[in-house]
């Protein structure tokens, strides 16, 4: 195994599928199957499982994933210093996770524009910006804020509530409200516990009692999309992405409780202050 098949198979367990993985690589998917199946077969075990709704990590898969994403994060790191190193450049890198980049890259992009620095911008999961930060690795980051303790120091940007994505038949459509409890029966189409939408919304439910019932883990959007309007789950989203991706025969449907909100920001470690360059991009965020 090299770190480009490292690669491949991280976006395809976090994106879980084959189609989504391989156009954020820019490869064919058919290159990345054939990649997975020789890593399968060196590892001499099953990482996923294929269906027509996607690519469903085994136990295994998802051991592997725990275990070489810190890895692959600490390698890509390696690579980006040694380039910083040998060029001698200004430059700051600040991980942001997919939801938060999606919302907030035209300012990012201008900051970058109107200011004398280079803006790498590395994209990860909520977790994986977390890791990254405590880790030292990176000073500040770009992500949705976690419902848990974190040691990290938060500062938002951006705000908005949940809503519940699902088809315009669904019983639940007919409420101009719902609560969380109202979902207790109903599959659930979320990203998985490397996004904090996931774990915010998951809170959520242990508070009301019970445990959400799962149809898929996947933080591909389309992918969520096609499986609420095939009627295989309810997608929870921030409202702001559900605007963007409204389709035909598909409703939102706000929840009553107003807590239920997606916080997108810059983190750093507590106890710290951003320097230089970053606290520059802080600046210009808040």
């Amino acid at each position: 195994m090299d770190s480009r098949q490292a690669k491949y198979f991280t976006t395809l367990y976090e994106t879980r599928t084959v189609r989504g993985a391989a156009d954020k690589l820019f490869i064919s998917q058919q290159g990345l199957s054939r990649s997975i199946r020789e890593l399968e077969a060196e590892l001499d075990v099953q990482l996923f499982t294929r269906s027509s709704r996607g690519m469903t990590p085994t136990r295994a898969g998802t051991y592997f994933y725990e275990r070489i994403r810190p890895l692959l994060e600490t390698f890509e790191d390696i690579c980006h210093n040694v380039t910083l190193v040998r060029n001698d450049a200004e430059r700051i890198e600040v991980p942001c996770s997919y939801g938060a980049l999606f919302m907030l890259y035209r300012p990012l992009k201008e900051f970058d524009r109107t200011h004398d620095l280079d803006v790498s911008l590395e994209q990860t999961t909520d977790r994986g910006v977390e890791r990254k930060i405590l880790g030292g690795q990176r000073e500040m980051g770009i992500c949705a804020r976690s419902p848990f303790e974190t040691g990290l120091e938060f500062r938002r940007v951006y705000l908005t509530p949940f809503v519940a994505f699902m088809r315009d038949d669904a019983e639940l459509a007919k409420k101009d409200v719902i609560r969380v409890d109202d979902l207790r029966d109903y599959p659930i189409v979320h990203g998985g516990p490397e996004y904090n939408t996931s774990r915010i919304f998951f809170d959520h439910c242990m508070r009301c009692g019970f445990e959400p019932k799962i149809a898929m883990e996947t933080p591909e959007l389309t992918l969520s999309l096609r499986l609420a309007k095939m009627g295989e789950g309810i997608a929870v989203l921030p409202e702001a992405v559900a605007e963007m991706c409204s389709t035909e025969g598909m409703v939102r449907v706000p929840f009553e409780d107003v807590t239920l909100r997606w916080e997108v920001g810059l983190v750093w470690k507590a106890g710290s202050k951003p320097s230089g360059a970053y606290q520059q991009l802080a600046d210009w965020l808040l």
